[in-house]
């Protein structure tokens, strides 16, 4: 059975949820009208009849600048973000570890004097209001005696409408929480949500984090990838020539051995990244060394390690080069030999690096195999190549040119230092 809009806050867990959030406000508030109240005392405008002015409205009133500055000054945030949370059910989005700015306090510091301030209104009229309702109740059985003196309530046949006075007022009451709670709950996210600054850090630190993913991502698949489709290929061509060539297997099974250490190691480093693990302690032995970041001048080994001749025609100094535009460099020309290996022909591959002006041009042919279907899961290859070059803001052309695979990436180099 579907309930009426206007009857869901009578019996909406959130309404008694925010009553409960109201009245944890009307408590803590009460040390703060006490201490008032002793000040009040103590400074001689009280007089022995103070106790019963505990709840004196201007006590009330002059003790929350008390309350501000309280919420100024004491780390209370990330309390009042769980009670509105859990108990007033506001949605606010995390900030993140952003710090706290002296506009973020004072945003904490008037939801506080807010919460404490409605809390102990709407307390006091629960407190007082409750065990009137209770009487109006149980009027009609209670003896004539109970019911006060003579004239003090009306006549005894109007004794029956208690009940019927109770429940209206206890049915407005409900309506006053739900009103008072539906209309915080939209006033947390702006109080107790992040600021316009707050969002743009954690949008940058997310971008951040996901530019390092994407990075670590295309490390993988090329290094990992790479040495997978190297060993693949020298442990094929070692069991072909395993009784013919014993010297060329071995020639392959050391380049297995020494492509499948690189590819650890950068795999172990990897792995460390994502788990955020600390530095690696010199004065304890490692199995294997942390790879450097790979570039030009680390061709020659990859060349030897690839499985496929390879004729190089490299016109730069990698010594001359910044580390970046070298490093992915190397990558581009490490995937474009894993991708020679899975889907080309097992001939020669040739691989031009050059500098051209303020550009350093990369260009890998290789003879296509024909027919040759491609592998599962390609294609990640070459967007991880273009994902490369558009980081340094240059291009890349991948793509069949007749019986060719051509890939030509141009990477702007900028001299370290230069604007």
């Amino acid at each position: 059975m579907r309930v009426p809009a206007a009857l869901r806050p009578l019996i909406s867990r959130a309404t008694y949820q925010g009553w409960g959030w109201l009245i944890l406000g009307g408590a803590v508030v009460m040390p703060y009208i006490m201490a008032g109240e002793v000040v009040a005392v103590a400074s001689g405008r009280g007089g022995v009849d103070a106790a019963v002015t505990v709840f004196a409205p201007q006590t009330f009133l002059w003790v929350l600048p008390f309350v501000l500055l309280t919420g100024l000054v004491l780390p209370i945030r990330p309390v009042l973000l769980l009670t509105a949370r859990n108990l007033l059910r506001a949605e606010i989005e995390p900030a993140g570890r952003t710090g706290q700015d002296w506009r973020t306090r004072w945003r904490t510091a008037g939801w506080y004097t807010i919460q404490l301030a409605v809390g102990g209104l709407l307390s006091g009229v629960t407190l007082a209001l409750l065990p009137m309702l209770a009487i109006l109740m149980v009027m009609p059985v209670l003896p004539e005696r109970a019911l006060g003196p003579a004239g003090a309530i009306a006549p005894e046949w109007s004794a029956w409408w208690g009940p019927a006075v109770a429940v209206v007022a206890l049915i407005a009451l409900i309506y006053l929480v739900a009103g008072m709670t539906a209309g915080l709950r939209r006033l947390a996210p702006v109080l107790l949500g992040p600021s316009a600054t707050e969002r743009l850090l954690v949008l940058r630190q997310q971008a951040a984090q996901l530019a390092a993913r994407n990075q670590l991502a295309r490390e993988l698949h090329d290094s990992v990838g790479h040495a997978l489709s190297v060993v693949m290929w020298q442990s094929a061509a070692a069991n072909r020539l395993l009784a013919q060539d014993p010297a060329a297997v071995r020639r392959a099974l050391a380049a297995v051995e020494e492509t499948a250490r690189r590819a650890l190691a950068d795999l172990d480093h990897a792995l460390g990244v994502l788990r955020d693990d600390p530095a690696p302690d010199p004065a304890v032995s490692q199995p294997w060394e942390q790879p450097s970041p790979p570039g030009l001048a680390q061709l020659p080994a990859l060349f030897a390690d690839c499985g496929l001749p390879v004729e190089a025609d490299l016109l730069v100094e990698a010594a001359e080069l910044p580390a970046e535009p070298s490093r992915e460099a190397y990558r581009i020309i490490q995937e474009s030999l894993t991708n020679a290996l899975r889907h080309g022909e097992r001939s020669t591959v040739t691989v031009r690096v050059a500098r051209e002006d303020d550009e350093l041009v990369v260009a890998v042919t290789n003879p296509v195999a024909a027919g040759q279907p491609e592998l599962a899961g390609g294609g990640r290859g070459i967007t991880g190549m273009r994902e490369r070059v558009l980081t340094l803001g240059g291009s890349l052309q991948a793509g069949p040119d007749g019986p060719w695979w051509r890939v030509t990436a141009r990477l702007p180099v900028r001299q370290e230092g230069a604007a």
